[in-house]
């Protein structure tokens, strides 16, 4: 996936915020020349408005896809619901972080760009031990964009019997 930006959630003093109701989002770029570092380039105030309703928020969101333009990744410390789908359903990689720095986007974006060439990546968690299971689902989402991680998680827990299940991801399922 290439991405011309990031979308931050923030709160007041730079941190991630939780990407529901209104919220402010700072979008960066990377720049040009010798440095290229990133810079917050511009600032979004996103607000679902009155209609609370899924539906409201699903309207919102795609305005929200539409002002964004060509950006494609967001972080936030939290996202989930109709907003995680829609924004999902458009193509974004949604990262889940407690503290951000731009210096910290290069390395985002590596991961993001890179693709798990020559894996076969699982679409559930592997037992490793009798009970116990890893699961690398950031990866699986970037092999399996057609799955969410409820669409992977769900059947393991529905069936499985397990005493520890390690899971990697970059968003709280």
């Amino acid at each position: 996936m290439k991405s011309a930006g990031v979308a931050v959630v923030c709160d007041d003093h730079g941190k991630p915020a939780p990407f529901s109701g209104e919220c402010d989002i700072d979008v960066y770029r990377r720049g040009r020349g010798a440095k290229r570092a990133w810079k917050c380039v511009t600032h979004v105030r996103f607000s679902p408005g009155p209609d609370q309703s899924g539906e409201g928020v699903r309207r919102a969101v795609e305005r929200l896809v539409r002002d964004l333009e060509d950006v494609r990744v967001l972080v936030a410390s939290g996202a989930g619901g109709v907003a995680y789908a829609v924004l999902r359903r458009a193509g974004f990689a949604v990262f889940e972080m407690a503290e951000f720095f731009p210096d910290c986007l290069d390395e985002l974006m590596r991961e993001i760009e890179e693709p798990c060439v020559g894996e076969d990546v699982p679409e559930s968690p592997a037992e490793t031990a009798p009970g116990f299971y890893v699961f690398d689902l950031a990866a699986a989402l970037a092999a399996h964009p057609d799955l969410s991680s409820k669409m992977m998680l769900r059947p393991f827990f529905d069936k499985a019997r397990f005493c520890k299940l390690e899971l990697r991801c970059g968003h709280v399922p």
